[in-house]
């Protein structure tokens, strides 16, 4: 089995949304071939020691950090839980002081509901950083003129190291429409796409384990019934694939011609963003947060 890379990966710190606890890794990685992940649970960087230690001794994987922070136009209102999100991965010790000065921020001044920061911000201050689209919640979810005044926004900010995410998620209907108008746009504009999974869970038998985490997000009651209808197309799917699993769900999609360039992808952004200063992680002190540097004016 060829080695897979998934650079959309969420752990037990994205609370209340994945199932997958950082001790599994090892076991799971050796299983799946897996050659990189990029932790990037939701709106905090809480799990990335634990991650760099369980990891680093692993032969031929590099384990990667990152978040998917919670975007708004402006965190300062606190009146609306609209939100969008968006993937940033480390590409240096540099990139990860953004990160964690970002989601400074965004739980002390932007909190609400959820910690949020704004696309100004990120604009303005985020730096050595690759940044991809994230899920439907991303960019591509604002109104066609808005989103592409953004995302030509964030390509002239991040210029190579900006990244169209298309997933893989072939349960998930809303996912083909927006997979056809992210290849579409790669296409029109030459912004590199890449192919990630929005891990969630190990294995795909394990998707009830997530369904009962979301529900108790949610206050929901679990239906036995509607999942012992389900068919085996209406299993989410977004757990921890090898690589014939993205392969075919890249066929899915109708996406085979790009496997090349899916594993391409995966290899450029894994070199631009190898950890080896991740040594320092254990030693390392925290950023100091200036909030008139935070925001300026």
């Amino acid at each position: 089995m060829k080695p897979v890379t998934h650079l959309h990966f969420h752990s037990e710190f994205s609370l209340q949304d994945s199932v997958i606890k950082i001790d599994m890794l090892p076991k799971l990685i050796e299983e799946k071939n897996v050659k990189a992940i990029a932790l990037t649970d939701h709106g905090n960087v809480d799990g990335a020691v634990k991650f760099y230690q369980k990891t680093k001794d692993i032969k031929s994987f590099d384990p990667l950090l990152g978040c998917e922070f919670y975007v708004v136009d402006d965190y300062t209102q606190k009146e609306s839980k609209i939100r969008y999100h968006l993937t940033t991965i480390a590409k240096n010790l540099k990139g990860f002081q953004s990160i964690m000065k970002a989601l400074t921020v965004a739980n002390l001044e932007g909190f609400y509901w959820r910690p949020r920061i704004s696309w100004e911000y990120i604009l303005e201050h985020m730096e050595h950083v690759v940044v991809m689209t994230a899920c439907i919640s991303g960019p591509f979810g604002y109104p066609e003129k808005k989103r592409d005044l953004l995302l030509a926004d964030l390509y002239e900010k991040f210029g190579e190291d900006f990244y169209l995410e298309a997933m893989l998620l072939e349960d998930y209907k809303p996912q083909e429409k927006r997979n056809r108008e992210i290849l579409d746009f790669h296409q029109k504009y030459g912004i590199q796409m890449v192919f990630t999974n929005d891990v969630h869970y190990p294995d795909r038998d394990d998707w009830t384990a997530r369904e009962i985490c979301r529900a108790i997000a949610y206050h929901q009651k679990i239906d036995p019934e509607k999942y012992d209808q389900l068919s085996e197309d209406q299993i989410s799917s977004t757990y921890l694939k090898n690589y014939d699993e993205m392969v075919e769900s890249l066929k899915f999609f109708g996406l085979e011609n790009y496997e090349e360039k899916m594993v391409e992808v995966w290899d450029e952004i894994v070199d631009k963003c190898k950890c080896d200063w991740l040594q320092q992680m254990e030693v390392m002190v925290p950023v100091a947060y200036d909030k008139a540097k935070a925001n300026p004016g």
